[in-house]
């Protein structure tokens, strides 16, 4: 059973990998360790909200230590029972600078880490990297959302799932149409409610609202996967990838 981890003690396991992490950096390849993620910016939920950190490092880092911090987060995650995931996102120094390689589906991450980004190790300036542009998060959803939408048959089949995969849909469409990539998924709904999109929708999503915020359960996962379904319609003839 998942247990109820705290903010104060979600930072605190955000600590402790960070000194993992350097005890087995024998090369001195990380330069920085930072928070990101609701954790990152203040908006973290007991029970519900996973712990995400960004590690800024050298290009040359090792493979070993590449798979040492896959390794220390799974530690992690089994020794205090996080509730979704310890993500540790290794981002090497060339990946963070334009030109970006969609491919590499980072353009997000970098995006998150230098609105949300809180050091907590190290000393490396992030008041030089350039925000990416909006041809950066045109290209990365050209290549992420042509994944997300395919017919994977390791695609997960979950309430969590359906809803974050909607989720994903509605931040395309309001970044599409206002330029502004929101981060934080319970502001995702509201925003799309006053978009001028939502006609249609406007019940059902209120109603998801409230799982999204915490205060009830879904076991619905054949309605939730329709209403996904309508929803990318709506969003893959709205916005031209």
């Amino acid at each position: 059973m998942n247990a109820i981890i705290s903010k104060d003690q979600a930072w605190e396991i955000a600590r402790e990998f960070s000194e993992i992490a350097k005890r087995e950096d024998v090369d001195d390849s990380i330069l920085g360790v930072y928070v990101i993620g609701s954790l990152g910016a203040d908006e973290y939920i007991p029970g519900r909200s996973d712990i995400d950190t960004a590690l800024v490092v050298r290009d040359t880092v090792s493979s070993g230590l590449r798979a040492r911090l896959r390794e220390i987060r799974t530690e992690l995650v089994l020794k205090y029972g996080i509730p979704k995931d310890f993500g540790g996102i290794i981002l090497p120094e060339i990946d963070i600078y334009p030109p970006y390689d969609p491919e590499k589906e980072l353009v997000p991450e970098i995006y998150r880490l230098l609105v949300q980004g809180r050091r907590i190790w190290g000393n490396y300036d992030l008041a030089n990297v350039p925000m990416p542009a909006r041809g950066d998060f045109r290209a990365w959803a050209r290549v992420f959302h042509t994944w997300l939408r395919s017919d994977r048959p390791d695609a997960e089949h979950s309430v969590v799932a359906a809803v974050n995969r909607m989720l994903t849909e509605i931040r395309l469409l309001l970044w599409d149409k206002t330029d502004s990539f929101i981060l934080n998924k319970r502001e995702l709904i509201p925003a799309f409610l006053l978009s001028g999109y939502s006609e249609g929708f406007q019940d059902e999503l209120a109603d998801i609202q409230e799982y999204v915020l915490g205060r009830q359960e879904r076991h619905d996962l054949e309605y939730l996967e329709d209403l996904l379904e309508s929803i990318t319609n709506l969003v893959v003839k709205e916005v031209e990838l």
